[in-house]
């Protein structure tokens, strides 16, 4: 299922095709509004993709980690991305401690698409440190 980015400017273009059609013309569509309605629909499949969007990621919503380190006394952290389902992306923080469930931070709930982020963690505060697309750093408290 195609998410609300990729269908939002599309539903807009069949709304104001059919107002054209049906309120304006009154009559249907020559060669010329069939050749114009197919451009709309085009541009509105491929507007979202010049955006920053990932199609595979809308397509199957896998979660990607963009980082990961261990620490020397057992600490597994792990930067991960997946496409919300909404708007873009969002990043998050997995902190899992030796013998303990994981804990989750969230990073950024609107984000750009990324493939890697550097990732530091400060073990003597207890700290982590990760650097998010447009170089905002984010410090996570751990």
């Amino acid at each position: 299922m195609l998410d609300l980015i990729f269908l939002s400017p599309l539903l807009l273009l069949i709304v104001v095709a059919l107002a054209i059609r049906f309120r304006i013309l009154r009559r249907p569509f020559q060669a010329t509004g069939w050749a114009i309605l197919t451009l709309g629909v085009a541009v509105s499949f491929y507007l979202p993709l010049c955006l920053g969007v990932w199609l595979p990621d809308v397509l199957f919503a896998p979660h990607r980690t963009l980082a990961a380190t261990t620490s020397p006394t057992g600490y597994a952290f792990r930067v991960v991305q997946y496409w919300n389902r909404v708007d873009f992306y969002s990043t998050q923080l997995h902190v899992t401690p030796p013998n303990a469930p994981a804990k989750v931070f969230t990073l950024e709930g609107d984000d750009s698409k990324s493939w890697t982020v550097p990732l530091s963690v400060n073990e003597g505060n207890r700290m982590a440190s990760i650097t998010l697309s447009g170089g905002r750093t984010k410090n996570i408290q751990w």
